[in-house]
């Protein structure tokens, strides 16, 4: 199994964790000013498992034994939890996160608990793949979470959801980095393993002075030297809707430029996205745009060879660690492109398209429009939409890969269907 599987897998089940459903409270009670109708009282543990029926149902209830103090219990894999749970006027909290919500605290706490159970194996071949000498090998990770998760499950405690799956016994210190646990906006990837950093707060940590962001179990392998600048360039490979909020831009820089010059010269060339650039000077030009995006200009005179720049573009879609149609409505789209009524299938385009991530339908947007002007030049550059759907359809919509890591047929025909559906029907779907 080789790294790419797992760092889909693990993001996939991610995704997949069952969501938060607060139990409301059928009986008049006295609720505090900082809980909602999740809050029953004074119940019993049995009355409180009676009223977690599904994986996701969570409450919050006043403790027997001491009135005054509150318990947070849901429900995953079966079984109801419970918590020790704190308000300190401003956040809600088990241990050291905090959260703005109960809502909040249980998503990520379910989402940690959740990869960490069903992903184990996963994670331990992620960091195994990484440095299989580390002594922090992934059978000892394993062993550590299941010792924590054995004196902490289905107690009342103060220990944190997240702590349970991954107790803090790796020194937040470097030689080289100064790393403080941080909290990431949208998904995210650890700079040392390449490999998806799950949960919804404090996922990793990040250095304060150049910004090397990593899994709490990378830090101790972390050999590269600080660089001291404060954010990095890199464009590659970095979770869209994080590359944009740390550039406050709309779209990536690089596909912005790289549509303007295809369109200034590219537009009648022959097999245009369908023909291959040098792989060398894609390659260069690609390490160009991670060590300085926004001083890079694709000129006739440096890029002769309109087909350097389509490669990149394509290249950079293909890296995005969440395509730009994610995964988790791969099949919805798939499904609705085989609708033979096209109201119905414009209708249903257009809902899947509203659910999207606003970086992603942005850019999706903006894509999709040029390839509708490339198709107004089928009768020069010979590409048509079914031509692009071809060459775009893997790109911006993997399939969820199986462990062989091979598509079907079936696969590559419904990518090849939603571009071209999305590229014909553009005026009427954007």
């Amino acid at each position: 199994m080789d790294a790419l599987f797992l760092y889909y897998e693990v993001c996939q089940l991610q995704m997949e964790a069952p969501k938060p459903h607060p139990v409301p409270c059928s009986k008049k009670v006295e609720i505090p000013l900082h809980y909602e109708n999740e809050y029953h009282g004074a119940i019993t543990r049995e009355e409180t498992n009676s009223l977690l029926i599904q994986d996701g149902y969570y409450l919050v209830r006043e403790s027997l034994k001491s009135l005054g103090n509150y318990s947070l219990s849901f429900k995953l894999f079966n079984e109801v939890k419970h918590y020790r749970l704190y308000f300190d006027g401003i956040y809600h909290f088990i241990d050291e996160k905090k959260y703005d919500s109960v809502y909040d605290l249980v998503e990520d706490g379910l989402i940690s608990m959740y990869v960490t159970t069903k992903g184990k194996n996963y994670i331990n071949k992620l960091f195994g793949l990484t440095d299989t000498k580390s002594s922090e090998s992934g059978d000892n990770i394993d062993s550590r979470i299941n010792n924590i998760r054995k004196r902490n499950t289905s107690t009342t405690s103060s220990v944190s959801i997240d702590a349970m799956a991954e107790k803090k016994f790796i020194p937040l210190t470097s030689e080289t980095h100064k790393f403080k646990i941080a909290t990431f906006v949208g998904f995210h990837w650890c700079d040392y393993c390449r490999n998806f950093m799950w949960g919804l707060k404090q996922q990793g940590a990040k250095c304060k002075r150049c910004g090397y962001s990593v899994h709490k179990q990378c830090i101790s392998r972390v050999t590269i030297s600080c660089t001291q600048e404060k954010t990095s360039k890199r464009v590659f490979g970095i979770d869209l809707t994080a590359l944009l909020s740390m550039t406050n831009t709309l779209r990536p820089l690089i596909c912005d430029i790289c549509i303007a010059a295809v369109e200034d010269r590219g537009m009648d060339t022959e097999g245009l996205y369908r023909e291959p650039g040098s792989a060398n000077e894609v390659k260069a030009l690609k390490a160009k745009f991670d060590e300085d995006a926004a001083n890079i200009e694709l000129t006739p005179q440096l890029y002769p060879n309109i087909q350097v720049i389509t490669s990149l573009l394509k290249l950079y879609l293909r890296e995005l660690p969440v395509p730009l149609i994610p995964f988790h409505q791969y099949n919805a789209f798939t499904e609705t492109i085989d609708m033979k009524d096209e109201i119905d299938r414009i209708k249903s385009l257009k809902s899947l398209l509203s659910e999207l991530p606003s970086a992603h339908y942005e850019l999706l947007k903006h894509l999709v429009q040029h390839l509708n002007r490339v198709i107004q030049h089928e009768n020069k550059n010979l590409m048509n939409a079914s031509n692009l759907g071809v060459v775009f359809g893997p790109t911006i919509m993997k399939t969820p890969i199986s462990e062989e890591g091979w598509q079907t047929l079936s696969d590559v025909r419904s990518q090849r269907l939603v571009v071209e559906n999305l590229i014909l029907l553009y005026n009427k779907l954007f």
